[in-house]
């Protein structure tokens, strides 16, 4: 099962938890590219960026970046709800 928003999948918000939770702390630059401290970059739509700040799975403090305990919490929901598609069933 896959969460959307809009009809939307939310692919993006999960490529950028991965690489926020790799990351640990990541630099905002122009153009809404986010730099690790290994220099490891990754593009970010800013809608993708918005919705992991409103829902509180990244922080911001001024131009950077780091992934909240709940964003843990939403990829291993999501990695459950993939595995076990009919659980609500039960």
């Amino acid at each position: 099962m896959r969460e959307t928003v809009n009809g939307k999948d939310d692919a993006g918000l999960t490529r950028l938890l991965r690489f926020m939770l790799a990351a640990r702390v990541a630099t905002l630059g122009d153009e809404a590219t986010l730099t690790d401290r290994d220099g490891r970059t990754m593009p970010a739509t800013p809608t993708v960026l918005a919705r992991a700040l409103r829902d509180g799975l990244i922080r911001q403090q001024g131009d950077r970046l780091a992934a909240t305990p709940e964003a843990r919490a939403y990829l291993k929901r999501r990695l459950d709800a993939a595995e076990t598609p009919f659980a609500g069933q039960h």
